[in-house]
């Protein structure tokens, strides 16, 4: 894993981007004025990866992964495009601009960056949700979607990202899930979120928490989450995504004791119920 995520950190590093208002604009960083040394090879503490979405835009939904030593950005959206963002920082604040648009990442308090002013790819607001990476290993990040089963037009996004800790979980590669964070249609501007996970009942997990896991080293990531509880709104949300892609390949769910195969996760809250898939 550790191979891969060196990989994750160069590419960063070698962002350039293309447009003509992007290309000529010249990073100044002098003024950001928290550390950035790194301390090691294998420190990341100054990468943060998360999500970017959109509340009434579907196709505004993905990765982000920032850089803010060099003032680089990337989101990678879950239908294959990519955007990149350069950043001129002022004392904590980043303002990142790219050819898909721009946002603001403050990051006064490193290990709670707030991301403002979101507008990419549409005239309303969209929203970005970070965690800081660790001295082992960035945050890992799976993107997903739900909709009720019984309504077409209730639906949203449906993320999770790891705590950045490097764990065997049946072998190396995997993270406990430190933050679940779900958007909602109806245009809320900010998304829903939860930051503790309960242990999965069942054979799964061994009694495991949570967590996400990346077998194969492939960025195809497992999620074990079943029988989860959330209060993202009123009401209660009880919900549970077990995708194996050790198990029968990548889009595999089964069920919380991993004996019957399923097509999704699944979720219910108020009165409501449907399905969970999870894009990686």
């Amino acid at each position: 894993m550790k191979n891969f995520l060196l990989v994750a950190v160069a590419a960063m590093l070698v962002i350039s981007c293309t447009k003509d208002n992007v290309s000529t604009l010249e990073v100044e960083n002098q003024n950001l004025t928290v550390d950035v040394t790194a301390k090691s090879s294998l420190d990341f503490t100054n990468i943060y990866a998360g999500v970017f979405g959109h509340n009434t835009n579907p196709e505004l939904h993905g990765k982000v992964l920032i850089n803010i030593t060099n003032a680089e950005a990337t989101i990678s959206l879950t239908n294959g495009t990519e955007m990149r963002f350069i950043a001129v920082a002022s004392d904590k604040v980043l303002e990142f601009i790219g050819d898909g648009g721009t946002f603001t990442f403050d990051v006064s308090n490193l290990d709670s960056p707030l991301a403002t002013k979101v507008f990419i790819g549409s005239e309303t607001e969209a929203y970005i949700v970070t965690r800081r990476g660790t001295r082992g290993a960035i945050p890992m990040v799976t993107t997903g979607t739900y909709i009720d089963g019984a309504d077409a037009t209730f639906f949203g996004n449906w993320d999770m990202i790891g705590d950045g800790n490097d764990a065997d979980f049946f072998g190396s590669n995997g993270q406990l899930i430190a933050q679940v964070i779900v958007s909602h249609v109806v245009g809320v501007g900010s998304p829903f979120s939860d930051l503790t996970m309960e242990t999965p009942a069942g054979q799964c997990t061994g009694g495991e928490t949570a967590f996400l896991w990346d077998p194969l080293a492939t960025g195809d990531l497992t999620t074990f989450a079943n029988n989860q509880t959330s209060v993202f709104k009123g009401p209660a949300t009880t919900w549970g995504v077990e995708r194996r892609t050790d198990l029968g390949g990548p889009g595999t769910y089964v069920d919380d004791i991993c004996v019957n195969i399923i097509t999704s996760g699944f979720w219910s809250w108020n009165g409501r119920a449907g399905t969970i898939l999870a894009d990686n």
